[in-house]
């Protein structure tokens, strides 16, 4: 995917719209043109986030929108995430999380190479 093409990524997470859940910002989002759509949900299980993504993910396909699942390999997975997330220490220590990496879920041969870093 050209990195060009994600005009506008969205980010959910707990707390960054009050009253608004997961769903209803996504949904906002993909009405509102975004052309990426990224699920932040670590106050849920697994069990909980699986149906929620893959709803999320149905919707962002159907809009022709990149999803992504943010730390959850196995749910973004389970869902056909085109991606998911997760921030590696650049210090070593694991106190300092400032780089963003994101893995296309492609064959597992294909995904250390990383489409996007950010610091």
């Amino acid at each position: 995917m050209d990195p060009r093409s994600l005009r506008v990524y969205v980010v959910t997470s707990k707390g960054f719209v009050p009253g608004r859940s997961h769903r209803d910002v996504s949904e906002a989002a993909l009405a509102g043109g975004a052309t990426a759509v990224q699920l932040r949900a670590s106050e849920l299980t697994d069990t909980r986030l699986e149906p929620l993504a893959g709803e999320l993910a149905e919707r962002c396909r159907a809009a022709g929108a990149l999803f992504v699942v943010n730390d959850r390999v196995p749910v973004a997975a389970a869902v056909r995430a085109g991606s998911t997330s997760r921030y590696r220490d650049s210090t070593g220590g694991g106190a300092n999380r400032n780089k963003l990496v994101s893995h296309p879920l492609r064959s597992p041969a294909a995904r250390p190479k990383a489409i996007a870093v950010s610091t």
